[in-house]
């Protein structure tokens, strides 16, 4: 049970870091992705542990519920591989708000509640586990799980920041993550009900290489829908990506019309950072 919330842990934060870069690719601001994803986490940890707490007690079979939770988690981080795609267009239904505090509002609004499902499973999960955890020490078993969960946070943050996604990109890091859910998930059914597992795993496999295969995951919707393309308007106009890498900081995008005769522009975390024109080349002349 400590190793499958060392597991969850890892998974956590492997998803808060990896899901600032799709978010950031439509807001155009780090800042406030930083900002709202955080909070959008403790707010689901905090609204998880709070709604389960009327159902706790009643639940018969807890490690049963865990193991369903974290399938749950592991299957709704997979669809936000294409919901991030939809978070464009649904950002510019808001963007008709003329009121800048209810415009920002609303955006916001946007995001949390596209990852309040999966950060309120992730909320129920600590106080599921220490039902069957815990035994007449309680503040022995509370550190313990405590511990682990921490453990695999940190273990999960350096993973995805500094091995991950330099070197597998977004898409690849979230299935890493959900598989890690997964891992939990067998883990605690594996330890507490082993003849579940037969039920579980077909619809398991099914779920995982539906959704990890087919989302439609799109770096050109997200620019294109996002900032760049607010009040419906593409301003990337009929430039393509030439090129796109992540790297151990961030990532770097160029894009433009053709390999020859056409100013090219470089993004950096989806920030336009310069460009061939003229008055670009000379700015960054003297930047540097």
């Amino acid at each position: 049970m400590l190793l499958a919330l060392f597991l969850s842990g890892m998974a956590t934060l492997t998803f808060q870091v990896s899901w600032i870069q799709p978010i950031t690719s439509v807001l155009q601001s780090t800042v406030y992705v930083v900002a709202l994803i955080p909070t959008a986490f403790m707010l689901g940890l905090a609204l998880g542990s709070f709604l389960i707490r009327f159902w706790i007690d009643a639940v018969g079979r807890p490690l049963l519920l865990y193991s369903i939770v974290e399938f749950g988690i592991a299957a709704y981080a997979l669809l936000l591989l294409s919901l991030f795609s939809l978070l464009p267009s649904v950002l510019q239904t808001v963007s008709v708000i003329k009121t800048p505090f209810l415009y920002y509002l609303a955006e916001f609004s946007c995001i949390y509640l596209l990852l309040l499902v999966p950060t309120t499973l992730m909320g129920t999960t600590f106080p599921i586990l220490a039902k069957s955890y815990l035994g007449s020490s309680v503040g022995k078993g509370i550190g313990e799980l405590y511990s682990a969960n921490n453990l695999g946070a940190v273990t999960g943050s350096l993973l995805a920041g500094f091995i991950l996604l330099p070197n597998m990109e977004v898409r690849y890091t979230i299935i890493i993550g959900a598989l890690l859910n997964v891992g939990a998930g067998v883990l605690t059914l594996f330890h507490s009900h082993p003849d579940k597992l037969k039920f579980f795993a077909p619809p398991l496999v099914a779920v995982f290489v539906g959704l990890s295969y087919c989302g439609n995951y799109s770096l050109t919707s997200l620019y294109n829908g996002g900032a760049c393309g607010i009040y419906n308007a593409n301003n990337l106009g009929d430039q393509k990506f030439l090129f796109y890498e992540e790297g151990d900081y961030g990532y770097v995008t160029v894009i433009g019309q053709g390999k020859f005769g056409a100013i090219k522009r470089l993004l950096l975390n989806g920030q336009g950072s310069s460009s061939l024109r003229l008055s670009d080349v000379r700015t960054s002349t003297l930047l540097g």
